[in-house]
């Protein structure tokens, strides 16, 4: 991946929004978040960051982490989402959780996110400590 991307989850309107500028002024735990619908910086009680994971789904759509996507051979959805612990994003299929590392595509197809259909992968409204 030659530069970030990020998205956010707008959580008063309920869409998806495009990222235009990050601003950590006041240190790393207040981040200011500009989409590009508003010219005001909104926290992350607002909006919900979402990088690109730098890999795309066999359609080649951009992956970003809260994506669900649908594997055809073994029948299930999974989420992508960002492990702190070991400093990568993974996919997690049915609990069971994998690196994204070793991929150039992913052999899936993106079908929503967790934030618009938390259904598709079992996940309660307000569950992700990020909603």
């Amino acid at each position: 991946m030659s530069r970030y991307k990020f998205r956010a989850w707008d959580k008063a309107n309920k869409e998806m929004r495009d990222i235009v500028n990050l601003d950590w002024e006041d240190g790393w735990d207040d981040m200011s978040i500009k989409v590009d619908m508003y010219n005001d910086y909104f926290n992350e009680e607002e909006m919900i960051p979402m990088q690109c994971t730098g890999l795309k789904d066999r359609g080649g759509a951009e992956i970003y982490e809260g994506d669900i996507l649908w594997d055809d051979v073994e029948e299930e959805y999974g989420y992508i989402y960002w492990e702190p612990r070991g400093a990568a994003f993974e996919i997690a299929f049915q609990g069971v959780c994998y690196e994204l590392l070793d991929f150039d595509t992913i052999s899936c197809d993106i079908v929503g996110n967790i934030y618009e259909n938390p259904e598709l992968v079992g996940i309660k409204e307000n569950e992700d400590e990020r909603n």
